[in-house]
């Protein structure tokens, strides 16, 4: 969850630079992946774990226009 929200925050900050969201979100993923290849999570957790951190980072972090 912590990765996600991280990346979302980057990700809307630093939206002009086209790489920016890609890799945020692509180093929140391989985080995410990592928690389930070592046996830390099962996939249910860590997809809503990600979810809960996407909507917690863009309705309670990021300011509404």
């Amino acid at each position: 969850m912590a990765a996600t929200s991280v990346a979302a925050v980057i990700a809307h900050r630093y939206r002009k630079h086209r790489w920016v969201p890609f890799v945020a979100y692509g180093v929140a993923g391989a985080i995410s992946f990592s928690r389930i290849t070592g046996g830390n999570h099962f996939p249910g957790d860590v997809f809503l774990g990600g979810a809960m951190g996407f909507v917690i980072a863009r309705y309670a972090v990021i300011p509404a226009k």
